[in-house]
Parts: structure tokens; C-alpha cells; sequence
């Protein structure tokens, strides 16, 4: 059965409801790529089911994928090499995509939130659980640009302050060729002088 990272109730699932996977009884929880890979081939290597239909759905899974891949880049500013930033970003999305109805919840609602099925490990696959998560994410749009917009502004002053710690703000009077040199000198170094 999936595991959730928070204490939900959620309906108990019918037979039709339960996920073809969970009836295999394959592991839900991978723990690296290849392990994933592997799960995708047992998945389909174990499926009692017409060669043409597993066809049919690998090409729908591959289309699907397609459009995610067409998408714009999100997280442009996102430095996949820095685990402290990536940890921060992957709380982010976990906040952002809590319920806020802690009552029962079905199978086919769960699995609209990938924050509540989606257990990375370690930082490597919270890396990879960042993009997963907000791909598969079925929230309403409105919520989903909110979410962008939050988390974007965050960054920014977060930059903007990290820009901050080595500079000290002055104010006094200056002849204006003075200005205009220290003008010069800040545009040089892409600074700016208020």
C-alpha cells in the first residue's frame, strides 16, 4: 500500500480503485533511477495484458511526458548542485501542496498531490522528487502559479539580501563630477549607487 509522509485518512480503496501496480504487489518507493527503471520493466514484464495494449500505453505515458518536456524550464535559478537550496525547495513544494482538508481523502484524490505518495530517500532523489512533484501535480492552475510566484519572490530576496551582507548604505552630499565618477565606477562593477 502507498505510504504518505502525513497522518491522512483516506477511504479504503475499492478493487477497481487500487492502482495495477499495488495488485502486482511492486514495490512503491524506489530508490534511485535505476532501481525505477527496473520497477517499470517488472511493471510491464508482469502485466497479463495483449502486447498491443502495453503498447498503447507506453506511447500515452510517452506523450504525456512530451508535454511536460515542452513546458518552460521551471526553477530556471534552481542549482541542482547545491543540496541546501534543493532540501529548502523540496519542503517549499511540501507546504504548498498540504491539504487543507486533513479529513478522508480517496486513492484518485491522493494521487492529484505527489507530495503525499512521493518518499525521496535521500538528497539525490529529492533533487529529482523537486520536478516530479510539481509535473504530476494536478492542483487548480491558479494554485499551481501561486506556488511559482511564492516561491519565486522568495528566491529573489533571498538573493537580493545574500547581494546586501557586504554593502553599507550611505547618505550625504556630493559635487556632481564626484558623482558622476562613483557613477562610472558602479556601473563598471554592475553596481547601483541611490
Amino acid at each position: 500500500m502507498l505510504q504518505f509522509p502525513y497522518e491522512y485518512n483516506y477511504i479504503e480503496p475499492t478493487a477497481t480503485d487500487i492502482p495495477l501496480y499495488e495488485k502486482m504487489k511492486l514495490e512503491t518507493s524506489p530508490v534511485n533511477t535505476q532501481h525505477r527503471y527496473n520497477l517499470i520493466v517488472d511493471f510491464f514484464d508482469s502485466w497479463y495484458e495483449q502486447p498491443a495494449n502495453k503498447t498503447q500505453l507506453i506511447e500515452h505515458l510517452k506523450k504525456e511526458w512530451q508535454a511536460i518536456y515542452a513546458k518552460p524550464k521551471r526553477f530556471k535559478w534552481l542549482n541542482i548542485h547545491d543540496d541546501e537550496q534543493c532540501e529548502w525547495v523540496w519542503d517549499y513544494i511540501v507546504k504548498a501542496q498540504k491539504p487543507e482538508r486533513l479529513g478522508y481523502m480517496s486513492i484518485s484524490e491522493i494521487m492529484k498531490i505527489p507530495t503525499l505518495y512521493l518518499s525521496p530517500l535521500n538528497i539525490e532523489e529529492k533533487k529529482l522528487a523537486i520536478y516530479a512533484a510539481i509535473d504530476l501535480w494536478r492542483g487548480h492552475k491558479d494554485s499551481i502559479n501561486l506556488l511559482f510566484k511564492n516561491i519565486n519572490r522568495t528566491v529573489s530576496q533571498q538573493k537580493h539580501r545574500i547581494k546586501k551582507i557586504d554593502t553599507k548604505p550611505f547618505n550625504t552630499h556630493l559635487k556632481i563630477d564626484t558623482k558622476t565618477r562613483l557613477d562610472e565606477i558602479a556601473r563598471r562593477q554592475d553596481k547601483k549607487i541611490y
